[in-house]
């Protein structure tokens, strides 16, 4: 159950907006915002991020010109709470010898929040388990 708050990562904003095949899993983060079970969080970089994801699937065909003109539009609507890097800057570099900057944001956040990091990359997860407590997309079903 998705209860509480929670930080999301990329991954999971990408495969919900992009309805790609976990798109399923992902929807059960934002249903339980939606119906105010959850509280969802990111780092403000979350949106270059998935701009970014969004770009390379267009580019490779796996999703079409309006999929992702549409992501793009609903991505600034999600209910999701982005605060800026600065404050997590030294929570982020701590990390850096096993999580890179950018998941290390995602990690830096759930901690601080004492939050549930919930990740589609089953690598962070594992790496992350160690820091925060974690979900992955195969955790939650398809």
């Amino acid at each position: 159950m998705i209860a509480g708050v929670v930080v999301v990562d990329a991954s999971i904003v990408v495969e919900y907006l992009a309805r790609l095949p976990r798109a399923a899993a992902a929807r059960r983060v934002f249903d339980a915002v939606a119906d105010g079970t959850a509280e969802a969080w990111s780092p403000d970089l979350v949106y270059c991020e998935v701009l970014s994801a969004l770009g390379k699937l267009l580019r490779a065909r796996t999703i079409d010109a309006p999929t992702a003109d549409r992501a793009c539009k609903w991505l600034a609507q999600l209910p999701i709470t982005t605060p800026g890097m600065r404050d997590l800057v030294a929570d982020v570099w701590a990390l850096r010898r096993n999580i890179t900057p950018y998941d290390g944001a995602y990690v830096a956040l759930a901690g601080r929040l004492h939050a549930v990091l919930i990740t589609g990359d089953e690598r962070l997860g594992r790496s992350a388990q160690r820091i925060v407590r974690t979900i992955t997309l195969a955790e939650l079903g398809t």
